[in-house]
């Protein structure tokens, strides 16, 4: 409930003739204590405040003000007053009154403030968690490079046995996936702190998906999966190149690696319908599906597409997926996930596009 307080302007201090029991409520004080009294005693010793320059101005002048006060109530403690100021007039225009609505806004403003704390506390540690994964992650990538080049010294030594050299291949092939961990680590810290700078350009679509398809294909064959491409003739994205091709490398892989034996996995291409001049990839599979309750879950880092089964022809992670969704969204564009379970997945790329033209590849 606000307060409410009516000075006479015509006597002299403008003494205060009525205050409503919210009045009397927020202050402290009994209508007896401040009927009389010009109401500025609430100020106490706080009376260096900017606003009140605002309120003697418009005293003085006759006009509305609406100022932010800080007020004390009868046992000391500080409340902040949010005053409207109006005068009121007689039939012949002279002032007779000024009414003041006062709202005690303490509580809000200390809510605002304990939430921008915390805000600005979040955001700190989420820098510190940044810069500590991006020093970490060079750091391993480093020692992991130099741990694959040996590896794959080791691996051309001719004096090897059959068992030492699948060792070797063990050592690389868990090697390789750590690396593409680190890298997507160091993508996602980039990401998020804002430092990952993209090339927005166009980009003829069918020539990148040629590029994208001679690295996913081996692992295709090795695992008994068909590919499938639609035609891609003429469709120009707008995108930075390099980063839509590791998304669609790493959607596609996931369509291979999440299938059943002998599955297939499409690769589509339109414009899309509810976004006008965009264009959407499809990229499906015929695995086993995506329980609904896990959906939302699918592009957060920490999440895995089939967490159950850590041995479906190799390991997948929720981090390729989440910096899947940032870059996706970082030029321009939206990515979403559809699936039924015991038929497949079906995962939404849409970017903005170009009208079609003929791009060397």
């Amino acid at each position: 409930m606000s307060g409410v307080s009516v000075a006479d302007a015509n006597a002299p201090d403008l003494p205060l003739v009525y205050v409503n029991p919210a009045f009397q409520s927020m202050t402290g004080y009994e209508a007896d204590e401040l009927l009389g009294r010009n109401c500025r005693f609430l100020q106490g010793h706080d009376t260096d405040q900017e606003a009140l320059a605002v309120v003697r101005a418009a005293l003085r002048e006759g006009r509305e003000a609406s100022v932010l006060l800080r007020n004390y109530r009868k046992d000391g403690t500080l409340f902040m007053n949010q005053l409207r100021l109006a005068p009121v007039r007689d039939r012949t225009g002279r002032i007779t009154h000024f009414v003041g609505i006062q709202q005690d806004v303490t509580r809000e403003l200390q809510t605002q403030a304990d939430l921008l704390k915390a805000k600005e506390e979040a955001e700190q540690a989420n820098r510190a968690k940044s810069e500590f994964l991006s020093l970490m992650s060079h750091e391993l990538h480093t020692a992991m490079n130099a741990i694959l080049g040996f590896a794959q010294l080791l691996e051309q030594d001719v004096s090897l046995g059959e068992a030492q050299r699948e060792n070797v291949h063990e050592i690389l092939l868990g090697g390789e996936h750590l690396l593409k961990l680190i890298n997507e680590v160091l993508d996602l810290t980039r990401l998020e702190s804002g430092q990952l700078e993209l090339q927005i350009e166009p980009v003829a679509l069918e020539p990148l998906v040629r590029d994208c398809l001679a690295l996913v294909e081996p692992l295709g064959r090795h695992l008994g999966i068909g590919l499938h491409v639609g035609s891609m003739s003429g469709l120009v994205l707008l995108a930075d190149r390099g980063r839509l091709k590791q998304v669609l490398v790493n959607l596609l892989s996931n369509a291979i690696r999440y299938n059943r034996p002998k599955g297939r996995v499409s690769l589509e291409a339109s414009h899309a319908r509810d976004a006008p001049g965009a264009i959407r990839l499809e990229v499906s599979d015929t695995g086993p599906g995506i329980q609904p309750a896990r959906l939302n879950e699918l592009f957060q880092s920490v999440t895995r597409r089939n967490a159950d089964d850590l041995d479906l022809h190799g390991e997948g992670d929720g981090i390729a997926l989440a910096v899947c969704r940032r870059l996706t969204e970082a030029m321009g564009g939206r990515i979403g996930v559809a699936s039924v379970v015991g038929e497949g997945s079906r995962f939404l790329i849409e970017l903005p596009g170009m009208e079609s033209v003929t791009m060397d590849p």
